[in-house]
């Protein structure tokens, strides 16, 4: 599997985070003002929304800090990525038996469309993530989260005569 770019990787998942948060932020805050976000809504789904606001918030954390090199964000990171493979795939399990089950008389072939639409958003999700975790515990993780980083750049800079790199 190739590695991805440790740069790339904390963009892509900080503006990922970010936009789902503002959608998602966007959506509630729509239900509200129309009166549909209802008490009896909260009251079955309110927990599933904060927790999925958390899970959202340790992804943009975790972003943010690959971009800033702290060595912290390398396995929040990495446990976001777990957290979003088995919500993915729950998901589209949920959704693929829900399916069935409200549906039972489902042609084959209406069902087979619909398990490749669920396919279609859950695989690319699995394996990007798969991949981030595969890059995360690489060589190139290793040198970008090394707490002795700018040192090791400093003293190749002296060694090499050019002038020190400033903060």
């Amino acid at each position: 599997m190739p590695e991805l770019s440790i740069v790339f990787i904390g963009w892509f998942f900080s503006a990922i985070s970010l936009v789902v948060l503002t959608v998602g932020g966007m959506m509630l805050m729509h239900l509200y003002k129309t009166g549909r976000l209802s008490g009896a809504y909260l009251q079955e789904r309110g927990a599933q929304e904060i927790v999925l606001i958390a899970i959202w918030l340790v992804g943009l954390a975790a972003g943010a800090g690959v971009i800033y090199h702290h060595d912290w964000s390398q396995w929040l990171l990495e446990y976001f990525c777990w957290v979003l493979i088995v919500l993915v795939v729950l998901s589209g399990s949920t959704r693929m038996a829900n399916l069935k089950k409200d549906v039972p008389d489902i042609s084959r072939r209406a069902f087979f469309n619909s398990l490749l639409g669920v396919l279609m958003f859950v695989l690319p999700v699995v394996l990007f993530c798969a991949a981030t975790i595969f890059t995360l515990r690489g060589d190139e993780a290793r040198e970008h989260f090394n707490p002795n980083r700018s040192e090791s750049r400093s003293n190749a800079n002296a060694d090499s005569g050019a002038a020190p790199a400033q903060p």
